[in-house]
């Protein structure tokens, strides 16, 4: 601890005195705890940003065998670097909110990508935000548990991903758009906020598979070439898009949104929309499977929840929960509603 308190001393004296170099050695640890403009240095030990602090980068000081601990910290920077690329450790702190955003450049200035790859871990929130330059999103989240938060509002090709196993982890599309080319992404918890895009540009229109294993909701679109969506470990999936194909592994689903071919191989499946949204399928896809329609009971009668283009490979049931209390299940030209008998309107 002395030595780490003595190095920071002297480095932040050295800072302050030429107004340029970062610089922690392999091995040693340096924190910072006030706001920080960098020209040049190279970070090989372990730098600590703490809560509430700006580190201002022209380029890129991280060696790759750095480790940056972020404690609830910004970092920003890169006007006019060619091809920035971070390939070391951020460890983010569980409870914290930081973010890494890059420039204002015109996306048409000579390398105007971010490329951000190495390894990120701990628990708690790291966004990346694209005002001008694009991401470039290729780092291991494996063990990474917390949230990551893509706004990717720049010019074109704001932001590509490129990372296959988030299984722990939340990814949320806040805005902009954003490019994969994957044939698998595992997600814990997917959410694309609406307005935003998750875009498939593989190239094909099989074989392009998301993965959700947690609760997710994807109000913005999953746009370009056919994905697969596929539903596992029980997770609830609201749909407010169209997805050419679900695969529900175990789980329920809901919302407004349309798929071209369900599948379930004969598993139960959950509807639990609320009152007002009606969730589309338009066919089959494998075996036939049984669903259960668990939600909408704000209002007595006219309920709408799921409908059906051929409605003939589903056995569709209503929760026993339900029936128990009087609601009842009705079908009409390919739309299950549910309502209760027993309800009059008087009018004076």
């Amino acid at each position: 601890m002395k030595k780490e308190m003595l190095l920071a001393a002297s480095a932040l004296a050295c800072a302050i005195s030429f107004g340029a170099e970062l610089n922690v050695a392999e091995g040693e640890t340096l924190t910072l705890r006030e706001d920080m403009s960098v020209t040049g240095g190279s970070v090989a030990g372990t730098l600590v940003l703490e809560n509430g602090m700006t580190l201002s980068l022209s380029d890129n000081v991280f060696a790759s065998t750095a480790v940056v601990e972020m404690r609830g910290a910004t970092i920003v920077g890169f006007s006019g670097t060619t091809e920035p690329t971070f390939s070391n450790v951020f460890d983010v702190a569980a409870d914290t909110q930081n973010e890494i955003r890059n420039v204002d450049d015109s996306w048409s200035h000579e390398g105007c990508n971010v490329h951000f790859n190495g390894k990120v871990v701990g628990s708690g929130s790291l966004s990346l935000v694209s005002t001008g330059r694009g991401f470039i999103i290729g780092a291991d989240f494996s063990a990474f548990e917390g949230e990551l938060n893509l706004a990717m509002d720049g010019n074109y090709f704001a932001g590509r991903f490129g990372s296959s196993d988030m299984s722990k982890a939340t990814l949320n599309i806040v805005s902009g758009l954003v490019n994969f080319s994957l044939t698998d992404i595992y997600i814990g918890h997917l959410n694309i906020s609406e307005g935003a895009a998750f875009n498939d540009d593989r190239g094909w229109n099989d074989s392009n598979s998301v993965h959700l294993m947690g609760d997710s909701v994807l109000a913005g679109d999953l746009t370009g070439n056919e994905i697969d969506l596929f539903v596992h470990d029980g997770a609830s999936v609201e749909i407010g898009c169209e997805v050419p194909r679900v695969y529900v592994e175990s789980g329920s689903l809901s919302g407004n949104g349309t798929i071209g071919r369900l599948q379930t191989d004969g598993r139960d499946i959950a509807v639990e929309n609320a009152v007002g949204s009606v969730l589309t399928v338009n066919g089959s896809w494998g075996t036939q499977g049984r669903m259960v329609v668990t939600g909408g009971t704000e209002r007595p009668s006219g309920n709408d929840i799921v409908r059906f283009a051929d409605a003939s490979p589903f056995n569709v049931e209503l929760s026993g929960e339900l029936a128990s209390k009087g609601w009842k299940l009705v079908f009409s030209d390919g739309t299950y509603s549910i309502w209760r008998p027993g309800f009059a309107i008087i009018l004076r």
